[in-house]
């Protein structure tokens, strides 16, 4: 024991020694597991590990048996010293290579991520490279990024201008289990829009959830993504003109987004976006040339189809292009045309005119449209209108004109001849309203001269009227004439050339003037007024000539269609014109002829009744004179003069119903008598209300009995119920009657006669009418006595 013991404490520091190279063996075998995990070679520092551990286990065992008392070799202190510098070394190496393996692994690690960067770049453009669809393209990347990338789910969003500005997927892929069928994603200021999509396009900025269970603005779709493990969401916007359009976003089991990542996905959109630029402007330009094929295809076929001739013309006004429509309307074809001068279609006096025009058109200074007078192929004459347009080169400047025609002759002779028409129309209107406004002969046939030399070009014409009594013609109207003898030359049928018309009744018509000359005055005025040609037509209305239309000129007559229809027509008005005058007067003179009888007629009745009733003579005549000048005095209109005056010689006509023993009767009336008596102005009224020549004058018979105060008959008027020609009629016939000698008494003077027409004012007399009356005597008091 005492042995045991010397020899512990003489080897106490060469077991501390082992101790410690067992201890350095141990943390070796342990830290060479470490470098498993930063190597990723199991094999080499698992055989490595397990070799230091069993010398380590060895050399503890050879420690325990020291320690126990059974050390079976001594210790040696060169051989401990060399394993503990041994294990050292071990350690100390074992921990600097750990270090350079860790290097090596992060080395690793970002050569994998540049390799897979690089994968997924390179497969993306080759995907941009050979895809002509925007949908595929975006549809392959996003396959790209799921499957060479290592992400969960890829998907693209586009912003849609509707009013919720919502995002519209078209294009997603990996296992997202129906995610984006169920929720809803905008990129407006809302809930559904503070989310990574929403915030990306509307900023134009990459926007990362790196936990989606705890990030307030992903709260909107939190369960759906925790449901399919998304825990972490990307967005990148994708700009095209520099403008966001949508967003590229992928989802994530585990935050793998740092910078170097970003980076990378921000490269991918930025391809993708410059792609999708590509793609837009390609799909433009191919649409612009399939639109240019298409316009450049349906202009051609417009320029072949069209009904409008078309020809290009080149600066030294060549034609370069000639369609087949400027064919039928010119009659050369394309072949004879190309290469022509402009002299080809038009005259030589109108070509420099034409040029001046093109000229203009050169210059963009207008002459765009002209009517020219050209000639065709079989030198016809036609007129066309003509639409010139500068063609423009890419830079701006004019390299051509081009110019469409349409042939417009026929269209302008019927304008032309619409023309005439309505100044025809216009003229006979005129002369419509001159016969029936006015009943003047010169006046109308003097429009109708008018109106014939204006629309038919003529330079002479004259009018004579027919007076079959005296079997003579009579000048009427003319115009045009130079010499003053033609208002001279009526004459009679056979002697003159208007003579002749009325003795055949049609038309004469002398092309010719000078084949038929005679040897008469007229031909003397005809040579003087160098007229050539002659036309006379006869007026004749209601099968009777009524005169003679003549149009005479000094140039061949320049007819064309309508011309003599015209001229009829005129004559036919002026025939009308004439004949309507004649009737008028006729009609006139049978009027007054008539108007006459029934004054005379009524002024006999007049002496009649006086005869009978013993009335002074003059009686009815001298109150109608006196009531007419009453009447004109208070205002009365015109219009019913007459009838005052009609009404005042019959105002007594109802006695002829009234007994002679009655109206002769030398004393008073009896009440049965006056009855009777009082009856005459109803008689009167029924007497004369059937002859509608004379209702208009009754209010004198029927009502010139009635009182101003209602105390007269047959009906009681009162005021100015009673008609004013009963008023006045009853204040004259009053005076009169008393100013005249009567069987049973003498007449009254003056004076006496006013007194009592003063104090009848107002019961029944009418005031007003009384104070004119008098006025009427002083102002013609003479007149009143005479009568």
């Amino acid at each position: 024991m005492q042995v045991m013991s010397h020899h512990l404490e003489k080897d106490k520091t060469m077991i501390i020694i082992l101790a410690i190279s067992i201890t350095l063996q141990f943390f070796a075998a342990i830290y060479a597991l470490t470098l498993i995990k930063i190597t990723g070679k199991v094999r080499s520092w698992l055989s490595i590990s397990i070799a230091m551990m069993l010398m380590t286990f060895r050399r503890g065992f050879f420690l325990y048996e020291i320690l126990g008392g059974h050390p079976f070799t001594d210790l040696d202190w060169a051989i401990e010293s060399i394993a503990l510098l041994t294990s050292l070394l071990l350690v100390i190496g074992i921990i600097w290579i750990a270090p350079l393996f860790t290097s090596m692994q992060v080395t690793n690690l970002n050569l994998k991520r540049s390799n897979r960067v690089l994968k997924v770049l390179s497969e993306c453009n080759q995907i941009i490279i050979y895809t002509t669809d925007e949908t595929t393209m975006m549809c392959e990347i996003c396959r790209v990024i799921v499957e060479t990338g290592g992400y969960r789910v890829a998907w693209v969003g586009m912003a849609m201008p509707d009013a919720e500005k919502t995002v519209r997927p078209v294009a997603q892929y990996g296992s997202s289990n129906g995610y984006l069928e169920q929720v809803k994603i905008t990129w407006d200021e809302s809930a559904t829009g503070q989310g990574p999509t929403g915030t990306a396009i509307r900023t134009g900025e990459v926007k990362i959830t790196h936990e989606t269970d705890t990030d307030p603005h992903f709260t909107p779709w939190r369960v759906e993504a925790l449901e399919r493990n998304f825990r972490t969401s990307i967005s990148f916007p994708i700009k095209v003109n520099n403008r966001v359009i949508g967003a590229l976003n992928i989802l994530s089991e585990r935050d793998v987004f740092d910078k170097e990542e970003v980076d990378f996905i921000s490269e991918l959109t930025n391809n993708m976006a410059f792609s999708i630029q590509a793609l837009h402007t390609r799909q433009q330009k191919e649409q612009g040339d399939h639109e240019l094929f298409e316009s450049q295809q349906r202009l051609n076929e417009v320029i072949r189809r069209s009904p409008f001739g078309m020809i290009e013309w080149s600066k030294t006004y060549k034609i370069e292009a000639w369609n087949p429509a400027a064919e039928q309307i010119f009659g050369y074809s394309e072949k004879e045309a190309l290469g022509k001068d402009i002299g080809l279609l038009i005259e030589d006096a109108t070509r420099g005119s034409v040029k001046t025009i093109l000229d203009e058109v050169y210059l963009d200074k207008g002459g765009y449209f002209s009517t020219n007078e050209n000639i065709c192929k079989d030198g016809k004459k036609i007129i066309c209108e003509w639409h010139n347009y500068p063609l423009f080169s890419k830079e701006g400047e004019v390299f051509s004109v081009a110019s469409l025609i349409e042939e417009v002759t026929e269209r302008i002779q019927a304008e032309q001849m619409r023309e005439y028409q309505l100044k025809r129309l216009s003229a006979l209107r005129n002369i419509d309203t001159s016969i029936l406004g006015s009943l003047d002969l010169a006046m109308t046939l003097k429009t109708i001269i008018e109106e014939c030399i204006e629309n038919l070009n003529l330079d002479a014409a004259i009018i004579y009227q027919y007076d079959p009594l005296l079997n003579r013609l009579d000048y009427k109207s003319s115009m045009g004439f130079q010499a003053n003898g033609w208002q001279y030359l009526d004459d009679k049928p056979g002697e003159m050339l208007s003579g002749e018309v009325v003795l055949k009744r049609k038309m004469l018509r002398i092309p010719d003037l000078s084949e038929v000359e005679k040897d008469n005055y007229q031909f003397s005025l005809i040579k003087a007024e160098h007229f050539i040609s002659y036309i006379g037509i006869p007026l004749i209305a209601k099968g009777r000539i009524n005169g003679v239309l003549e149009v005479y000129q000094r140039s061949p007559l320049a007819e064309h269609n309508g011309w003599y229809d015209f001229l009829n027509t005129l004559a036919g008005q002026a025939a009308i014109a004439i004949d309507n005058v004649e009737q008028f007067e006729e009609l006139q003179q049978l009027n007054r002829d008539l108007s006459q009888a029934y004054e005379k007629t009524l002024e006999g009745w007049s002496r009649t009744l006086e005869l009978r009733d013993n009335e002074t003579e003059g009686h009815s005549v001298r109150v109608a004179s006196i009531a007419l000048q009453l009447a004109k005095k208070v205002g009365v209109v015109q219009e019913k003069l007459v009838h005052i005056y009609r009404g005042a010689l019959l105002h007594d006509i109802g006695k002829i119903g009234i007994p002679d023993s009655i109206l002769h009767k030398a004393g008073s009336l009896t009440d049965q008598e006056w009855k009777l008596m009082k009856r005459h102005p109803k008689i009167a009224y029924d007497l004369l209300s059937p002859i509608q020549y004379l209702a208009p004058a009754l209010n004198i018979p029927y009502c010139h009995h009635e009182k101003w105060d209602g105390s007269g008959y047959p009906n009681g008027l009162k005021g100015e119920h009673i008609p004013i020609e009963a008023r006045i009629f009853a204040v004259i016939d009053v005076w009169d009657a008393l100013r005249s000698d009567r069987p049973y008494r003498k007449a009254w003077d003056e004076e006496k006669t006013k007194n009592y027409i003063k104090e009848q004012s107002g019961s029944h007399f009418d005031p007003r009418i009384v104070q004119s009356f008098f006025a009427l005597l002083d102002e013609i008091p003479n007149n009143i006595k005479e009568a």
